[in-house]
């Protein structure tokens, strides 16, 4: 076989980028009915560590309708991120909760210090 610089530098960029690329994510499961791993987005973002440094993914498994006040307080470390997203085929609805007054109810809050 005959090596070029470009198979060469291909190659190297393969090996070099293959951990990220297969770097394994956590996924926690919310299903208001108990068929996940917690029931609430709340729940579920009590599952994380203060300091991500891998992917984690939040994934709704249901189209149910979420009403909860919760605040995100996670650092991101260098391979670390957060992905909240609902799974195929179900569309949950996310509402602040009924206790908090108008203007003041958020859905989430980041902690960015």
């Amino acid at each position: 076989m005959r090596w070029t610089l470009r198979t060469i530098f291909i190659h190297g960029f393969a090996v070099a980028t293959l951990p990220q690329m297969l770097m394994a994510q956590t996924t926690i499961s919310i299903r208001q009915d108990g068929g996940g791993d917690v029931v609430s987005l709340g729940d579920a973002l009590d599952e994380l560590p203060n300091r991500l440094g891998e992917p984690y993914v939040l994934e709704f498994l249901d189209s149910g309708t979420y009403q909860e006040m919760v605040i995100v307080e996670v650092r991101i470390r260098d391979n670390g991120s957060l992905t909240i997203r609902a799974a195929s085929g179900v569309a949950p609805i996310l509402r602040a909760s009924e206790n908090k007054g108008p203007g003041r109810d958020r859905l989430y809050r980041t902690d960015t210090s």
